[in-house]
């Protein structure tokens, strides 16, 4: 009995140690998929047509929408909202865009007339990004203002701003063993520091001195041994000093990976007495949460060999688990495979002339995929130099796994150069990672979405009774008509007395207009909130110091071509004739100064009118209004019983002050007509602006009364209502933010006349959010160059069908 008893608990015991060793590479594989299902996830990039503008200058963008894991084009997500941040974090402008009929998302940001120079934030995202903030779109620019000049940040070295930290390899250091120890120094201003130094022990003796290698970053090999305390005496360049104590060894094991070429070396990193047996732990390997390598690792094995060229281009997390699916150690590494899609973009010929026609056709080299699309943008090279610092393939590749300010992220696109992958390498020992969580993943704690697609414009908010309840209003009715649109819906209110209306789209700064009732039918004493929008913080800028694409002595003349070019554009133009100098004026156009409902008045009465008729109450003005004199009963006597009356033929008439509607029992002889800017009739079809049908809901069932017209009355800004006059808060009519209108970038075309007279001043020579790409077919697009001898570099983004990505450079000659 006692045999079969211990026979029993071995057999239970094996079963537990062996539960993850019988995960096989497809049950592994499964969980990881099973998590991109619930929370896939999106990235996103924009080609700029550049990266230094001035003021009064637009930026041109297209975006790409992908999945996050394959890098496929997406479309589950409608809008992208695109923002330009100041260096004070404050948000300057915000637009968001959704798909043309090609399904293509492009938009543009005006840069305002009175912008001061200095960095600027371009920071671009879809709702539901906002499950993971840290990982929006972020790409630094550049506005040049010609009255301030050019402004390059200074970093000053001041070493009590200096963050200095170190990470050893793998996440620990064990005990007793020679590990790698990397760190990494910034700024206040998110921006690297180089530094050097040495370690030292408690007793103040040398152990290895240490230096940053490449943007702050470096690593040294430190054995720890027990009872004894680390330190690192760190000098800046100006020779500041700070003392750091380095992290405390553990008692556990660390990855190793040494990264060479094709080929990556992983090992593990054990105390003198390790806590695990070398045949209970487990390696697993992804890139972007798809299964690359899941195995276990071998108790006599001293190294585990991959070949990294079937690894997508990318970083890859390795991670170790023990026999209980509890995370160990991680380390990353970037792979940069030669397997993204190629372009071949072909020039007419080797030279062009000036004002001349450039025709380029374009022709996608790609074995697997079979068409793509792509933006192109072509620059001036006079004006200044190509941003190669941030590109369509670091920004999918690397900045959008990090969590974190990337510092020149291009850099480390380079193959087959030694220094720009030991760099890399350098850069995934100390950069945050947080988009994967693949602990949680192995024990089934999977993470799911708070935020759903957005798939349209939406608006919500509550309704509540104020007369009855003073609280939710349940079974509402909320009803939203677009005047612009003709466009109308409803909702009901849930037991809380929420509302929400959906599955509509319009243009930005479109009026929209709400009421409120009951489930009686009745706006009397409702109250309808509408819920403002609310949008993401605004995390810390970072600033930067001389960019190899922002000199002083190109950027005055960059500035001087761009400023004309604008004075051009608006009108301020001069004009080169013989001996003659010829300004012509910019002409002004009167601003809409018309209320909203003024607009719709069938008839109206301005100011200088309704001093005319010198009447000394309001509803006298109501006699020289078409149709409306038997209304000015209706009011006298509502005035006097302060009551709705149904005064035979003339049905009751609202009355709207200043856009808001007022309660049925409002007096208009309670404004003065000295304060009256204009007043004005509402009437027939255009009622509708009020409710449904022409027929607004105001205890129209009780009273049997249905509103035939509307009293619109527009006071003078200094009229200061009486404290008795209340609004009608059933009623709400505002704009909403709304999708931005298409815009096309201007190119000119030399067969027109005045073309001759005009200087091109083109900075941005050629601008394309859409060129369709295919393997079997060329594409062409053609542009006239400009006044300049020059060359023009021209950039080319994309992705294919199948996820490559395209990125191309070319250069051509114009004299």
């Amino acid at each position: 009995m006692y045999g079969t008893k211990l026979l029993y608990r071995i057999i239970i015991l094996l079963s537990c140690s062996n539960a993850i060793a019988q995960n096989t590479f497809k049950d592994i594989e499964v969980k990881l998929d099973t998590q991109r299902n619930i929370f896939p996830q999106e990235k996103l990039h924009l080609h700029l047509d550049k990266s230094i503008y001035i003021p009064g200058d637009t930026i041109w963008f297209k975006a790409y929408l992908v999945d996050a894991a394959y890098h496929l084009p997406t479309s589950n997500s409608r809008y992208v909202y695109t923002e330009l941040i100041n260096q004070e974090d404050s948000i300057i402008s915000r637009i968001m865009i959704r798909p043309d009929s090609l399904n293509i998302l492009h938009g543009y940001l005006p840069v305002a007339t009175n912008m001061i120079s200095g960095d600027y934030n371009i920071r671009a995202y879809t709702a539901y990004m906002e499950n993971y903030k840290d990982y929006f779109f972020q790409k630094k620019i550049h506005i040049l203002s010609p009255q301030k000049g050019v402004k390059v940040n200074e970093n000053p070295d001041i070493v009590s701003d200096i963050d200095i930290q170190f990470f050893p390899e793998g996440g620990q250091s064990p005990v007793g063993t020679n590990h790698k120890i990397a760190f990494k120094a910034i700024g206040t201003d998110g921006l690297h520091r180089n530094i050097k130094g040495v370690i030292i022990d408690e007793k103040q003796d040398t152990i290895t001195p240490f230096a940053s290698t490449h943007l702050g970053m470096g690593y040294f090999m430190l054995q720890y041994s027990p009872g004894k305390q680390y330190y690192a005496d760190c000098i800046n360049e100006q020779g500041k000093k700070k003392r750091i104590k380095l992290p405390e060894p553990e008692n556990g094991v660390s990855l190793k990976v040494q990264h060479s070429r094709n080929r990556i070396a992983i090992s593990i990193s054990r105390p003198a007495s390790p806590v695990f047996s070398e045949d209970s732990l487990f390696v697993l390997i992804h890139t972007r949460g798809i299964l690359q390598y899941w195995d276990k690792w071998k108790a006599d094995q001293e190294f585990l060999y991959l070949n990294t060229e079937s690894f997508p281009s990318g970083i890859s997390q390795i991670a170790l688990f023990d026999s209980n699916k509890n995370l160990l150690s991680e380390r990353l590494i970037f792979v940069l495979n030669e397997n993204q899609a190629d372009v071949s973009v072909n020039p007419d010929k080797e030279v062009y002339g000036k004002r001349k026609t450039v025709n380029l056709k374009f022709i996608l080299k790609d074995i697997q995929a079979t068409d793509g699309d792509c933006s192109v943008s072509v620059t001036d090279d006079n004006d200044l130099n190509t941003d190669t610092t941030f590109t369509i393939t670091s920004n999918l590749l690397l900045t959008s796994e990090l969590k974190g300010y990337i510092e020149n992220p291009g850099y480390y696109m380079q193959t087959n150069n030694r220094q720009a992958a030991n760099a890399a390498d350098l850069l995934m020992l100390t950069q945050g990672w947080r988009r994967y969580d693949v602990a949680g993943i192995m024990k089934n704690k999977h993470l799911a979405p708070v935020i759903a697609y957005e798939t349209s414009m939406q608006i919500q908010g509550s309704i509540k009774d104020g007369y009855y309840k003073k609280g939710a209003t349940a079974n509402g009715q909320v009803t939203l008509y677009v005047p612009d649109y003709d466009y109308s819906d409803a909702a009901i209110s849930d037991d809380n007395g929420a509302y929400s209306i959906s599955n509509f789209e319009f243009p930005d700064s479109t009026l929209y207009l709400l009421q409120g009732s009951t489930s009686r039918g009745s706006s009397e004493n409702v109250i309808l909130d509408v819920r403002e929008r609310s949008f993401p913080p605004v995390n810390t800028f970072y600033k930067s110091g001389t960019d190899e694409f922002i000199k002083n002595e190109e950027s005055i003349g960059y500035q001087m071509k761009a400023m004309q070019k604008y004075m051009d554009q608006n009108d301020i133009r001069t004009i080169d004739l013989p001996n003659i100098d010829i300004q012509a004026a910019p002409i002004s156009k009167p601003a809409n100064t018309r209320s909203l409902y003024e607009q719709f008045n069938t008839h109206q009465l301005n100011e200088d009118e309704i001093l005319d008729k010198t009447p000394v109450l309001t509803d006298e003005l109501l006699l020289y209004l078409p149709g409306m004199f038997g209304f000015r009963k209706y009011f006298q006597s509502l005035n006097k019983r302060g009551t709705l009356v149904d005064s035979g033929e003339n049905a009751p008439c609202l009355v709207v002050l200043n856009d808001h509607v007022m309660p049925s029992d409002f007096d208009i002889n309670m404004i003065p007509v000295s304060s009256i800017k204009s007043i004005g009739v509402i009437s027939g079809p255009k009622m509708v602006l009020f409710g449904r049908n022409g027929a607004p809901v105001i205890n129209r069932e009780e009273a049997k009364i249905t509103p035939k017209k509307a009293l619109v009355i527009t006071t003078k800004e200094t009229y200061t209502p009486s404290s008795t006059i209340k609004k009608n808060s059933c009623f709400v009519n505002k704009t909403f933010f709304g999708f931005q209108k298409a815009a096309e970038f201007y190119s000119p075309r030399y067969e027109a006349i005045d073309s001759i007279i005009r200087k091109d001043l083109r900075t941005t020579i050629y601008w394309n959010p859409s060129v369709k790409l295919s393997t079997d077919k060329e594409s062409d697009i053609s542009f006239y160059t400009s006044d300049n001898t020059t060359s023009y570099s021209i950039i080319v983004e994309g992705i294919t069908n199948n996820g490559d990505i395209i990125y191309s450079k070319h250069k051509i000659q114009v004299k």
